[in-house]
């Protein structure tokens, strides 16, 4: 689904262009993530070359408008996992319901405490990594770098940011109300 890594989208010369999904059809379905299911404002078609026509959930559109919504997004080195199946385990952790809307079964109540360490695990590497290489700290910040360098001086810093993904950041409104919804309909993910 994603011709255009990560990067090449960050140094773009202009956002690209998102539009609703159309009505119509069934529930959509993310083509990054598997994301199914919900509002279909929560969900994006993209209108870029390579993948004009594709429809992704809010969460893997934000991998293309990272570098013009940087109080959105969190910079994380996180080479373990590709961006899609990150998002989906964002979400599904996110979405999980605490157990005082569950009617507080134990196992739930694990879950739900699990779900909540994990996410902060990923929230500490994203602050290591901005200790470690402070030009992470922000996406408009990478992105001015990147610009501002040759293109072939660009291959060794890409090369050892490979691993970096991102992550939406959890004092948003707007991440926090897709989350609420999402957990208001018991669509905690993909299948």
């Amino acid at each position: 689904m994603d011709p255009i890594p990560f990067f090449e989208r960050l140094v773009a010369d202009a956002p690209p262009t998102l539009r609703s999904v159309a009505l119509g059809g069934g529930d959509p379905v993310c083509a990054a993530c598997g994301l199914r299911g919900g509002d279909r404002a929560d969900f994006r078609e993209l209108g870029v070359a390579g993948s004009s026509g594709a429809v992704v959930c809010r969460l893997c559109a934000l991998g293309w408008t990272a570098a013009w919504e940087p109080a959105r997004v969190r910079l994380a080195l996180i080479p373990e996992w590709d961006q899609g199946v990150l998002n989906a385990l964002v979400i599904r952790w996110a979405v999980h319901k605490p157990p005082s809307a569950t009617g507080g079964s134990a196992v739930m109540a694990g879950h739900a405490v699990l779900a909540s360490r994990l996410l902060e695990a990923l929230h500490r590497r994203a602050e290591a990594t901005h200790r470690e290489w402070p030009i992470t700290a922000s996406t408009a910040l990478l992105r001015q770098t990147l610009r501002a360098m040759p293109v072939n001086a660009r291959a060794p810093v890409l090369a050892e940011l490979a691993g970096l993904r991102y992550l939406p950041e959890p004092a948003d409104r707007g991440w926090m109300d897709f989350f609420h919804r999402r957990r208001l309909r018991g669509l905690t993910g993909s299948p």
